[in-house]
């Protein structure tokens, strides 16, 4: 049975009573938060569920934890709709929640093909998603409606790029750069006047500081072929907040305080009920109407929670450490998932908890 009629795109009533399993497709079943995410989609409290996992790799984590597991093309390309769409039809899929911002993009530009179907994509429309993939155009966007942003610069040139760095107070403070178009950290990088490059390079798992005249021998050997920003260097408390969201109204939201790292992907972090946060997050939404899961990055300007607060980074998709919602009282993934099958969402109420990642292993049988 199908949760959508697909003419009228009406809700069938009879779904909470006859308790029919849903099945909910769920992407990047190689990635380190696949397996607790499974887990919980597994063992909702209200509907049955059943998981499908899908991953470029075939032998991804998300195969051992799932009820069904397919490889798939690369979530950016035509291949990998084609793909999804068999496998909703073999399957019966009715929910897939992307966790890449190219399989997000990808899935909100063909959406209609899953709509007819009977599917529900947790996304926002394409003009949405598209727009906000792009840093730069999402930092003029946000200056434009007079939000508060942290200041930025996109030089074309050697010339620009001295000023750039002059007006965001270089070399005195830091100043991060990163590609407008990359996802998940890539790129990311802070120049850094008082480091040492030869440690930096040796002694670190992941560069993250760069010096001037390296960023500029890199950015002429492209001769400024590829966009980028520099930005002023945030080094107050930094948060990472999922939202369910309808239509620009938000439902709920957990934000969490990140710990450790410092930058790059979450490891410890804790619930934080800053209210500066809520009123920010009202102001950005009043503008860009989103909806189901979203993912917003902001810090302090300084430490102790001084200066303003500041967003600097939009994914229109859940992050990896979504999982902390399930565990603080309310399920942003749940409660997305019976927004779009017309169960109310309840206990709003959310506690405060710390989460800590930490590595697991699994072991299989192999005939080598």
């Amino acid at each position: 049975m199908r949760v959508w009629n697909s003419n009228k795109k009406k809700i069938v009533s009879s779904i909470i009573s006859l308790k029919k399993k849903i099945v909910v497709l769920v992407t990047c079943g190689g990635a380190y938060h696949a397996p607790g995410v499974i887990n919980h989609l597994k063992n909702l409290k209200r509907i049955n569920t059943k998981v499908i996992s899908t991953d470029i790799n075939d032998d991804a984590l998300g195969k051992y934890f799932a009820d069904l597991f397919f490889k798939v093309s690369n979530g950016g390309s035509s291949s990998f709709i084609k793909e999804l769409i068999n496998i909703c039809k073999k399957n019966k899929v009715d929910i897939i929640i992307p966790f890449s911002d190219e399989e997000a993009l990808n899935l909100s530009k063909n959406i209609n093909k899953f709509n007819k179907l009977g599917v529900k994509v947790l996304v926002s429309n394409y003009k949405i998603t598209k727009f906000v993939s792009n840093k730069l155009n999402l930092m003029e966007f946000i200056k434009k409606e007079k939000i508060d942003y942290p200041k930025f610069f996109s030089p074309k040139s050697i010339k620009q790029l001295n000023y750039s760095l002059k007006k965001l107070g270089y070399p005195k403070k830091k100043v991060v750069f990163k590609p407008v178009d990359q996802r998940g950290g890539r790129g990311f990088r802070i120049l850094n006047a008082n480091f040492d490059e030869y440690d930096e390079v040796t002694k670190q798992k992941k560069e993250l500081f760069i010096t001037k005249e390296r960023l500029e021998k890199i950015i002429l050997e492209k001769n400024f072929s590829k966009n980028f920003i520099l930005m002023e260097y945030l080094e107050g408390e930094d948060f990472n907040i999922d939202v369910l969201a309808n239509n620009g109204e938000i439902i709920n939201y957990l934000a969490q305080k990140r710990l450790l790292p410092k930058h790059g992907s979450l490891e410890k972090g804790s619930v934080d009920k800053d209210l500066k946060i809520k009123k920010y997050l009202l102001t950005i939404f009043s503008k860009i109407k989103f909806n189901n899961l979203v993912n917003l990055e902001m810090a302090y300007q300084k430490k102790n929670k001084k200066g303003k607060l500041l967003l600097y980074e939009i994914n229109v998709r859940p992050s990896a450490p979504i999982i902390i919602s399930a565990r603080a009282g309310y399920s942003l993934l749940e409660n997305a998932i019976y927004l779009n099958i017309g169960i109310k969402n309840i206990n709003k109420k959310i506690s405060k908890i710390k989460m800590m990642r930490y590595w697991g292993e699994i072991f299989v049988k192999t005939n080598e």
